[in-house]
């Protein structure tokens, strides 16, 4: 039986390498090993994109892999990454990652790594779970930057999937420059990789300011879920001047600053959600219904864990 994997990476307070007036923008080369027979093949490399200036990257990037369980073979993580360019004097980290232990963990790892930092690998499985697509719309987001006296805000926004110890990113949205009230292009996503195809499942999501000059700074974040997305009001209602009461308890969802100041309202449109059928499948003479979802990623008898050496993946 074949299973579909998606891994995500991210790394945390990474050592700068592009010294004391600059900061690096980090990419990672990916790379799935195999390990069959005691033999290692190469199944995957990926290069993610570049996250500019910012030494704590949550890469977009997904490497996707097949895992076939019919053979008895395991899976391996390499991961390396540099500053702008690949080249040794460049290089800012990397770890080692197995599925075993993946899966042992609740599918999160963390490792440390010798150069300074943390890289963190998250997996899911994908199947078809469904599909989910809206439209979302920012209502007078608060202002950041005062260039030549006049008010600018370039915001943007990320999704980020619950994975236990930490938030991973799934999605970044364009920069709608110069907007206090923008309106984002549609997002489709595939239930499996956004929520593990739990519609209850907490999701955060982030507005930022896009500055060409220094570092992106956070507008405000809220956490919900696709349930809860779908259940709210799809426009904002003005309030009445001898109303009191603010826009976003009359329709969208309050966004807040780090010290709980709402900073503007986020209106979730044109939402929809297609859940496959359930397919009936009998066990043990009687019939169950499966939505092509499996509980555990893997059975234990197809996964073991390999002895390597790191030097292998230096």
């Amino acid at each position: 039986m074949h299973r579909k994997l998606q891994f995500n990476i991210a790394a945390k307070d990474m050592a700068n390498k592009a010294g004391m007036f600059s900061t690096s923008s980090p990419f990672a080369i990916v790379t799935v090993m195999v390990a069959r027979n005691n033999q290692f093949y190469r199944k995957a490399t990926v290069k993610t994109e570049s996250v500019e200036r910012e030494l704590s990257p949550n890469w977009l990037t997904t490497v996707d892999v097949e895992l076939d369980e019919a053979l008895d073979e395991s899976m391996l993580i390499s991961v390396k990454i540099f500053d702008r360019i690949e080249a040794p004097e460049r290089r800012m980290g990397g770890a080692l990652f197995d599925i075993a232990s993946l899966q042992e963990n609740g599918c999160f790892m963390e490792r440390k790594m010798r150069n300074g930092g943390t890289l963190s690998c998250s997996l899911v499985e994908k199947c078809d779970a469904g599909q989910v697509k809206f439209t979302l719309q920012g209502y007078r987001l608060k202002t950041i930057n005062r260039a030549k006296n006049k008010l600018r805000t370039n915001p943007y926004f990320e999704i980020s999937r619950d994975d236990g110890p930490c938030w991973t990113t799934i999605y970044r949205s364009e920069v709608q420059a110069n907007y206090l009230s923008p309106k984002f292009e549609q997002c489709k996503f595939e239930l499996s990789s956004l929520c593990r195809g739990d519609l209850d499942a907490p999701l955060l999501l982030t507005v930022y300011n896009k500055d060409s000059a220094t570092q992106n700074r956070v507008i405000g974040s809220l956490e919900t879920s696709i349930r809860e997305m779908m259940t709210k009001p799809t426009r904002i209602v003005r309030s009445s001047a001898s109303s009191t009461s603010s826009g976003a308890s009359q329709g969208g969802m309050p966004l807040r600053d780090s010290s709980g100041k709402e900073v503007g309202d986020i209106i979730i449109e044109q939402i929809s959600v297609r859940r496959p059928k359930p397919r009936r499948r009998k066990s043990s003479g009687v019939d169950s219904l499966s939505t092509g979802c499996s509980s555990s990623l893997f059975s234990n008898k197809h996964v073991k864990l390999v002895r390597f050496s790191s030097a292998l993946f230096d």
